[in-house]
């Protein structure tokens, strides 16, 4: 880790690749929630 850039200008050098990572992250978490709790499937536990 001999960069002369901190972790902050990094992503801020990335953030559309980060956003997206991110939204994909909250869809899929979003969705797994919904049908959990719709219709009681647990994906993990199978």
């Amino acid at each position: 880790m001999s960069e002369s850039k901190g972790i902050g200008a990094h992503l801020g050098g990335h953030l559309r690749e980060n956003g997206m990572l991110m939204a994909l992250v909250a869809i899929v978490t979003f969705f797994t929630i919904v049908v959990r709790v719709t219709l009681d499937v647990d994906f993990l536990s199978a």
